[in-house]
């Protein structure tokens, strides 16, 4: 067992130990031989997953030319190990990419993207690691979804972007980070962490939505910004158990909700009314 290549197009259905021959199948295109998947034509899958990454040590490679989509994923990662994917074109599917068992995506720079009806990419039963220089959207929830921490980095260029509730939510009781160099935009909080964590807005990077920018509970949060942070119709942003803002030169944080302290916060919070947010010590 090696690796699965597909350098042009051909229907490839499931690969059997015993039966090599390729076929359509339209639960999973693909599913994964030891080593991974090497993608540089369309895989699609109509029911389930375009690419199931099924044995410990998989990876899934998208190149430029590779289209791949799937019904339910576009690209699946099952308990037995955390998921590898590198991304250099387009994956799609009700969620883009789904794991079981942590891992990490990269969306890398260019005319890359990664989209879910429901998520864009959700990581579940370990921490996961998301680095995005291209565009990760949905149509749903959540453009990225940690549910058991993990770390985000959305570089210069970079889109996170989602039309339903969080841009990026991470939860399971492990704290967050995000460095933002780029866009990251909800319509509900641009970012929500549910266990505590730190966001660094870099200069040049945005935080929106059209409700609140920032929200960090129940644990401490940190909130350094030199961007731009912005909630549409509440907060720009909120630390419900305290924590600290550090707010450095040419960066800006708006939003016409004004709080005077967070019921049950750990700490006494002051709020700079002129800057709209939250100053938690």
């Amino acid at each position: 067992w090696g690796r699965v290549e597909l350098r042009h197009f051909s229907p490839i259905g499931r690969r059997r130990r015993h039966q090599p021959e390729r076929r359509q199948d339209p639960w999973r295109v693909i599913h994964s031989a030891i080593g991974g998947v090497v993608n540089a034509g369309s895989i699609t899958g109509t029911r389930a997953s375009g690419v199931a990454l099924l044995f410990a040590g998989d990876s899934a490679t998208n190149q430029s030319t590779g289209p791949i989509s799937g019904g339910k994923f576009g690209i699946y990662a099952n308990a037995v190990t955390p998921g590898v994917v590198t991304n250099e074109g387009s994956i799609s599917g009700g969620t883009g990419v789904y794991f079981k068992d942590g891992g990490s995506v990269a969306n890398l720079a260019g005319l890359t993207s990664i989209y879910g009806a429901l998520d864009g990419i959700r990581i579940k039963g370990a921490a996961g690691t998301v680095t995005n220089a291209g565009t990760v959207n949905e149509g749903g929830d959540v453009g990225v979804y940690l549910l058991f921490g993990g770390a985000v980095t959305n570089r210069s260029g970079g889109t996170i972007d989602d039309s339903g509730l969080f841009g990026i939510f991470v939860t399971g009781g492990s704290s967050g980070t995000v460095v933002n160099a780029g866009l990251v935009t909800a319509a509900s909080e641009g970012i929500f962490f549910a266990s505590g964590g730190a966001v660094t807005n870099q200069s040049g990077g945005t935080i929106e939505s059209g409700g609140g920018g920032i929200l960090i509970l129940p644990a401490t949060g940190i909130v350094t910004n030199a961007g731009v942070i912005s909630g549409g119709s509440s907060y720009g942003i909120r630390l419900g158990s305290g924590g600290t803002v550090v707010a450095q030169g040419g960066g800006t944080i708006s939003g016409p909700t004004v709080r005077s302290k967070e019921s049950g916060g750990a700490s006494g919070c002051e709020f700079a009314a002129s800057q709209h947010f939250q100053m938690c010590k």
